[in-house]
């Protein structure tokens, strides 16, 4: 009897809680509450647009304005407003980091005109659009939010290694150094500022967010990172997934060694040998972390299970 007490109880909080977190993400008559930007000045012509899914960043040039990651669904208009805040200039260009929705779904919302680019490997994702391999629920929709548009916001250009864009101040570096977050994970480059934008590859104090269906690796992160420490030896901010947006130079260096080290003591089990892609990555993290065993999804019909939680020591 106590214990239906209790249930009703609980059942009856947790009521009252969804319907205040519904009334709080509602606004005046029921509506969505309105979706708000929040702008980061780091330079005269570099800014960091928060809220609605990872960190936007909005580059001004002399011809135009370069947008990187259009966030959620419903929220490239927001962007594209809050971009008419900040100049007059037209979007010209948008690049994806990689393929996730809080990265890419904004693109359906921005002109029809402006020239979307990503790495190659991000382009062949973005056309599936699978669920992230850590997301509750691996169910494919019936179409994509861009066959839902008629293919509007998908990529008209690709890169494979490296690309350039613009000159003088006005330069883009375009680099991609290996499978990581995911398969296709671009590194965004604004020379002149030293200031470059690493979508999710690059968590901070954070263990990364590893998607195995979109080509995600445990067991390549630590080398891709490495490869991109290396060649970005002269930038002095990373701009990352979401909270404060960047990362000193310093701190960045501290991650290096942290990166190297995990790296070493990564170690690569083959679980079938029909072709590398039939390997389980085999992660072990013993740099402030509690060890963790991590594995694709799949692998539970070869006696594995992918973790779905790290827990920090």
């Amino acid at each position: 009897m106590k214990r239906n007490i209790v249930l009703g109880v609980l059942l009856g909080v947790a009521s009252l809680s969804l319907v205040v977190a519904a009334q709080q993400q509602a606004g005046r008559g029921g509506q969505p509450a309105p979706k708000v930007v929040e702008v980061e000045k780091l330079k005269d012509n570099l800014f960091v647009l928060k809220g609605g899914g990872g960190n936007t960043a909005v580059f001004i040039t002399a011809s135009g304005v370069v947008v990187v990651d259009a966030k959620n669904p419903g929220w490239g208009q927001p962007i594209l407003d809050k971009i008419k805040e900040l100049t007059n200039k037209p979007v010209t260009t948008l690049i994806n980091t990689h393929t996730h929705g809080d990265h890419v779904s904004g693109n359906v919302e921005f002109p029809a005109t402006i020239d979307i680019i990503v790495q190659e490997n991000t382009k062949t994702n973005m056309v599936k659009m699978i669920p992230n391999s850590t997301a509750a629920d691996q169910t494919i929709p019936p179409q994509t939010i861009f066959q839902a548009n008629n293919g509007r916001g998908l990529p008209k250009r690709t890169f494979k290694d490296k690309m350039t864009l613009f000159k003088g101040p006005d330069e883009i570096d375009l680099f991609y150094f290996g499978r990581g977050h995911t398969n296709g994970d671009a590194w965004v480059l604004f020379p002149a500022l030293r200031i470059v934008h690493a979508g999710d590859i690059f968590s901070g104090k954070n263990l990364p967010l590893l998607d195995a269906n979109n080509g995600g690796s445990a067991a390549l992160i630590g080398e891709s990172l490495q490869k991109g420490y290396d060649a970005l030896k002269n930038v002095s901010r990373i701009l990352q997934r979401r909270g404060g947006g960047e990362k000193s130079g310093q701190e960045r260096g501290r991650h290096r060694g942290e990166l190297e080290a995990a790296r070493k003591i990564f170690r690569l089990r083959p679980c079938r040998r029909e072709s590398p892609e039939e390997q389980c990555e085999i992660g072990l993290y013993r740099i402030g972390w509690q060890e963790q065993l991590t594995a694709p999804p799949g692998n539970e019909k070869r006696g594995l299970k992918p973790a779905t939680t790290l827990v920090r020591t």
